[in-house]
C-alpha cells in the first residue's frame, strides 16, 4: 500500500490490521485455549476432537458446542471413520452460510479433506441439511450426485465398497431419481 501512495504522491493511511482481532482468535494463546477446552471436556467429547475443534474454529468451538444443546445426536460423528461432528454441519448452514453438500464436505468442513469419507459419512451429512434447510429426498439425492461428481472429477476414488448409487438415491421412487437427472 506504501508503494501505490508513494507512486501516486498521496500520504498513506496507517493500517490498524495488525490491532484487529480476528473472528474466532482467542484472547489468551492458543495452548491456553486448548487447555481450558479439554478440562471442560464439554459433552464427553474425547480430546482429539476438542482439539481438532479448536484449531479449527478458535473461541468460536464453543459456538459449535452450544448447538449440541438443541439435539444430542449433534454430538455424534458423521459416519464411522468420519471426524466431523454432525454440530459442524448445524454450524456451517447457520453461521457460514453453507447451502449445498459439496460445500459443507469441501469448503466448510473437513469431510473431504482426506478424500471419499464413504456413503454413510455423506448421507448423514444430507440429513443434517435436510433437516435444516427442508430438502426433499429429491434434492437430497441431487446433491449426493453433485458431491459424487465432484470427487470423480478430481480423481479421488470413490469407496470400492460403497453401492453404486448412494442409499439416499436407491430408497427414492424412480420418477424420483429421473426428474434428478
Amino acid at each position: 500500500m506504501d508503494l501505490v501512495c508513494a507512486r501516486f504522491g498521496r500520504a498513506g493511511v496507517r493500517s490498524r490490521s495488525r490491532l484487529t482481532t480476528l473472528a474466532g482468535s482467542p484472547t489468551g494463546s492458543l495452548e491456553q485455549l486448548l487447555e481450558h477446552a479439554v478440562k471442560a471436556r464439554l459433552w464427553a467429547l474425547e480430546p482429539a476432537v476438542i482439539h481438532r475443534l479448536v484449531r479449527l474454529y478458535g473461541s468460536a468451538y464453543a459456538d459449535v458446542l452450544k448447538l449440541i444443546r438443541e439435539s444430542l445426536t449433534w454430538r455424534e460423528a458423521l459416519g464411522a471413520r468420519g471426524v466431523v461432528l454432525k454440530a459442524e454441519v448445524v454450524y456451517a448452514i447457520r453461521q457460514e452460510m453453507a447451502q449445498t453438500l459439496g460445500d459443507v464436505v469441501f469448503r466448510r468442513t473437513g469431510l473431504g479433506a482426506e478424500g471419499f469419507p464413504g456413503w454413510q459419512a455423506l448421507e448423514a451429512c444430507a440429513d443434517v441439511m435436510a433437516g435444516e434447510l427442508a430438502w426433499d429426498d429429491a434434492r437430497i439425492a441431487a446433491e449426493l450426485r453433485q458431491v459424487q461428481a465432484l470427487f470423480a472429477r478430481h480423481g479421488v476414488a470413490v469407496d470400492e465398497a460403497a453401492p453404486q448409487q448412494p442409499p439416499a438415491i436407491r430408497r427414492l421412487p424412480a420418477e424420483a431419481i429421473e426428474a434428478v437427472g
